[in-house]
This record gives C-alpha cells, sequence and structure tokens, in this order.
C-alpha cells in the first residue's frame, strides 16, 4: 500500500547500487519501462495495467526475457521492484504476475497499516496532493469511503499469490527499510532519516485550493510545474521576521566598541556621550497586524501583476491581428 514508508524504501535501493551489485542484486526502480519506455511513469503504468489479458501474459515474457539478458551480462541474481502502485490494481495487474512466475523465481511483498492511521494520510496524499478523480475535492468522509475500498485489493493478493506472498504490518515505529532489507534477506544500507511525501499544511491546502480549480485529475507535477516545484524550500516568514525585526543584544554591540565611543566623547565633549543610558530594544512587530499588512501589499501586487499580463495579452492579440 501506499503511505507504508515506500518512499523511505526506494530512495534505500536507490542509494545502494553498489551494496546490491555486491550481492548480485539490482533496483529496476518503480516502473516496468524495460518492457516499454510508455509505461514509465503513473500514466503509463495506468495504460498498461489497463491492456487486456493476453497483453499483460505477452509483456510478462517479455519482462523475463530482459531479466535473463540482463542478468547473463552482469551476472545480477535478484531483481527488485517497489513501487506502491502495484498494490490496489491486484486484479488487473494479477494475470501479468501469474504469467510472470511460470518465468520466473518470483516473491511479493506487500506492506499492510491499521486503517486508522492509514487513512488521513491517505486523504492528504490521493484527494488533496493528488486529486485522482474529476470534479470538485471531496471532504474526507465522503473520499475516505472511496479509499478504503482499497483494502479489498488484499483479498486478491492473497487468494492469488498465497505461495509467494508475504505480508508486513507497518508501523512508523518500526525501520521500515530495516525491516523491508531483512524480508528480502539483503543488505541495504539505511537513511539518516525518512523520507516523507507529505507537504506541510500550507502547501497541502495550497495544492488543494490549485487542483479544485480543475474539473479533471490533477497529476501532482501539475502544480509542480505552474506553481511551485516539489523540489523547492520555501522559506517561513515568521522565522524572517525573526531575524529582520529583533535587536535584543543592541547593548552588547555598542559595548564591544567602548574604547571608540568613549574617544568621541572625550574628544568632542558631553553631547557625544552615547554610553552613559541603556538602549531600548526595538519591539517585534504585532505578528497578527504584520501577516494582515503582508496581505495587503500581496493584493496589491497581484493587481498590478494581474494589470501587466493583461496588457501583455492584448499586445499578443494585436500582433497576432498583424500577421
Amino acid at each position: 500500500m501506499g503511505k507504508t514508508g515506500t518512499s523511505s524504501i526506494q530512495d534505500a535501493l536507490r542509494a545502494g547500487g553498489k551494496e546490491l551489485i555486491a550481492q548480485n542484486a539490482h533496483y529496476l526502480g518503480m516502473w516496468l519501462d524495460a518492457i516499454d519506455p510508455a509505461y514509465k511513469g503513473h500514466a503509463g503504468f495506468m495504460h498498461f495495467y489497463d491492456q487486456d489479458e493476453e497483453t499483460l501474459i505477452s509483456a510478462a515474457k517479455s519482462f523475463s526475457d530482459f531479466l535473463q539478458r540482463y542478468s547473463e551480462t552482469t551476472g545480477v541474481e535478484t531483481f527488485i521492484l517497489s513501487n506502491e502502485a502495484f498494490f490496489g490494481p491486484a486484479k488487473k495487474i494479477s494475470p501479468f504476475l501469474k504469467a510472470l512466475q511460470v518465468e520466473i523465481d518470483l516473491c511479493l511483498i506487500a506492506y499492510i497499516r491499521d486503517p486508522a492511521k492509514w487513512l488521513p494520510s491517505a486523504f492528504t496524499q490521493w484527494e488533496l496532493y493528488h486529486k485522482q478523480h474529476k470534479g470538485p475535492i471531496q471532504s474526507f468522509p465522503e473520499r475516505a469511503k472511496t479509499l478504503i475500498g482499497q483494502y479489498n485489493a488484499i483479498k486478491v493478493w492473497i487468494e492469488d499469490f498465497s505461495e509467494v506472498l508475504i505480508v508486513r504490518k507497518h508501523d512508523t515505529t518500526v525501520d521500515v527499510v530495516k525491516d523491508f532489507a531483512l524480508t528480502c534477506n539483503i543488505g541495504i544500507p539505511g537513511l539518516s532519516e525518512r523520507a516523507l511525501e507529505r507537504a506541510e499544511p500550507a502547501e497541502t491546502l495550497l495544492r488543494a485550493a490549485f487542483n479544485n480549480r480543475y474539473e479533471q485529475a490533477v497529476f501532482p507535477e501539475t502544480f509542480n510545474n505552474f506553481v511551485l516545484p516539489a523540489s523547492r524550500k520555501v522559506a517561513a516568514l515568521d522565522d524572517l521576521a525573526q531575524i529582520c525585526f529583533p535587536n535584543d543584544q543592541i547593548n552588547e554591540v555598542i559595548e564591544e566598541r567602548r574604547p571608540l565611543f568613549e574617544y568621541m566623547r572625550n574628544r568632542l565633549g558631553p553631547e557625544f556621550d552615547f554610553l552613559s543610558g541603556q538602549t531600548e530594544p526595538k519591539a517585534m512587530p504585532d505578528p497578527d497586524k504584520l501577516q494582515k499588512r503582508l496581505i495587503d501589499y500581496l493584493v496589491e501586487i497581484t493587481f498590478l501583476q494581474a494589470e501587466r499580463i493583461k496588457r501583455l495579452e492584448n499586445q499578443m492579440q494585436e500582433l497576432t491581428k498583424e500577421k
């Protein structure tokens, strides 16, 4: 299932290339582009499992042939593919894996999470961060009733692949990378910190507002391309305000240069005595007033930019007419 530490597992597998090679193992990544480049990415994977059974069985043979050629060339004996997208469409992808099971020594590892902990995380990921359906953003109760249906897939996995299936319970208190490595009986370097595919609340709300503008489903990459790259860190203005405004240490800074200011007082007279009194540190601006005033500025900037964009649109229309 998604939201069970899969990103941490995948990051560790990507980072552990050399260690895997030393064990005659290789991480294939997340997708089935070894069969066809068209199967790469979310959209490519959806296209893959939506094909008819005959095509999926043929794809299993192509995949097996690829693994065999790779093994003969490199000596790799163990191939690992990690993708949470496999879990939900179990029934659709079952013909591919059944055919693949005939060709290779197959092992399936699934992580399951307590729905009380999984649903809030899944709602944020697949309703707000990645809107998966047409229409407006749904409320948690409405969307959760659909999302919880993903647990039905475990029936297919158990009934169709019980002989090769290992099911692990996911818990955030467990080191999922270490658990996965032990389950695979293979060494994978750990991560210094967990890989989290979770945006902070402010970004989540902004993404939801963006996704809600569109009737169709919206992949996270759309927001990344139009608004803000996922890799870009947004500085907290509250933190910046703490740098910009407080001057609590002003007296200490002046005191460090006492000899200079004593010289000025002695040479220029008592009116230049800057050392007698303590300077009162400047008060920090009221955070609520500061935030409200920032909104005033942002509204004004938005209107100015809208006017500039409109002028550019009009100019482009005129240029198009001339042509």
